[in-house]
């Protein structure tokens, strides 16, 4: 004679917990009767990645725009019309920064003061070090778009 139910009671056992798990889910139903359970929501790896992924790109989204939106809000004001160049070119004897600012810094955008510490920095060296023969990278201004 075959018996009916279960053959086990671990069998038993599991058939209630599933049982158990169904009812909690249909506890947690949300309004629109989306059905929630306790692991798809706040738990596990994928749930954090996703979320560091998010910050992550967030961050990143910030930096980028921020930074633009910064640099051409300065620009703007700074340059008024005119597109910032740069040339290269070879130090002649008796050339001295401050010749170099009256010849390609255009009065209004910066002080001679400020361009001559701009072409310091570009070309990584001190005000009085300008030696004959070398070449230097200098800023100059154009109303022109190149």
């Amino acid at each position: 004679m075959r018996r009916t139910g279960y053959s086990n009671r671990r069998n038993y056992i599991n058939k209630c917990k599933r049982a158990e798990r169904m009812a909690e889910t249909k506890k947690r139903r949300s309004r629109s009767g989306a059905r929630v359970s306790a692991r798809s929501f706040g738990e596990g790896r994928n749930f954090s990645l996703l979320l560091l992924t998010a910050a992550a790109m967030l961050l990143s989204l910030l930096i980028l725009f921020g930074n633009r939106a910064k640099a051409e809000s300065e620009d703007a004001g700074t340059y008024s019309g005119y597109y910032k160049y740069f040339t290269s070119i070879t130090v002649q004897p008796g050339d001295t920064l401050s010749a170099y600012a009256d010849t390609y810094n255009i009065a209004g955008i910066k002080s001679d003061e400020d361009y001559i510490a701009e072409v310091c920095t570009i070309n990584n060296i001190d005000r009085d070090s300008i030696i004959s023969g070398s070449r230097i990278i200098i800023p100059y201004y154009d109303k022109e778009f190149k």
